[in-house]
């Protein structure tokens, strides 16, 4: 990028009245990403044959070398997967809205970044300039079946 800078200001030289500069912008080019899954043994780790919840709510906030951002919401894809893309180095939270049914599990913060975790939430999860922050997942545990659950779900005839 360029930036060039004119001056009307008289003065005793005015061939110093301007000047050129190169300039570097920071592209948003940091993402944050995770999984929602059925964390069957409760340990806090996505292991393989763990199923993904699809259509999980996750929520981004935060701020970045701007200011505030507005709140971005996406829904977990197929394979319990979310990403938050094309972001500037800031300090964010990401939240996940507790899904229907299942109990709550372990969440638990991935690489790249550090976050802290409070509740359903990742907070103070801070990028830098091109960061990769990976595996910031969220643990859900099979719900405990009732008598009321079992009832009230449908039979097949």
């Amino acid at each position: 990028n360029n930036v060039s800078v004119v001056s009307d200001t008289g003065d005793s030289n005015p061939a110093n009245d301007s000047a050129v500069a190169l300039t570097t912008v920071d592209p948003k080019t940091s993402r944050i990403s995770g999984f929602v899954y059925i964390d069957g043994n409760n340990n806090g780790v996505k292991d393989v044959g763990e199923l993904p919840l699809a259509g999980v709510e996750i929520r981004l906030d935060g701020a970045d070398l701007l200011g505030a951002i507005a709140p971005v919401i996406v829904l977990t894809d197929a394979n319990g997967e979310y990403v938050f893309s094309s972001l500037a180095q800031g300090t964010y939270s990401v939240t996940e809205t507790q899904p229907n049914i299942y109990r709550e599990g372990i969440v638990t913060e991935g690489t790249g970044a550090t976050a802290s975790v409070v509740g359903s939430s990742f907070t103070d999860l801070i990028l830098g300039e091109n960061t990769v922050a990976t595996d910031f997942n969220f643990g859900e545990l099979y719900p405990i079946l009732s008598k009321r659950l079992f009832m009230s779900t449908p039979q097949l005839s």
